[in-house]
């Protein structure tokens, strides 16, 4: 699986979880980015933006959004002056975290 992006090394785990994402979970195509002290020191995308795995997923990738809470995971941690996004281009089911977005909230908080 061939990520775009780029990714500091102190956050290597969140890198791993968001690859396995793909490899074991079944994602379609996704980005997650991670803003510490207004610095990027995670942002990554990969896999593809239709259901036919023809058109990759870009930098500029844009994601419609229906069901917020279900779309898209974003949170910020002010005592570790941290914001995360995580867009997948599928939804999950039901109420919460789908279990892709809580694998990566796992591992980013493993890094800190």
């Amino acid at each position: 699986m061939e990520l775009q992006g780029h990714c500091e090394r102190r956050f290597d785990a969140l890198d791993r979880a968001f690859r396995e994402n793909f490899l074991e979970h079944g994602e379609v195509g996704a980005r997650a980015t991670v803003i510490q002290d207004g610095a990027t020191v995670f942002d990554r995308w990969g896999g593809f933006r239709d259901a036919a795995r023809t058109l990759p997923w870009r930098e500029d990738t844009l994601v419609c959004t229906m069901s917020v809470a279900k779309g898209y995971t974003v949170f910020a941690n002010p005592e570790h002056r941290l914001g995360s996004a995580y867009t997948p281009n599928r939804f999950t089911s039901g109420e919460g975290l789908g279990e892709e977005s809580r694998r990566l909230v796992d591992a980013l908080y493993a890094c800190l």
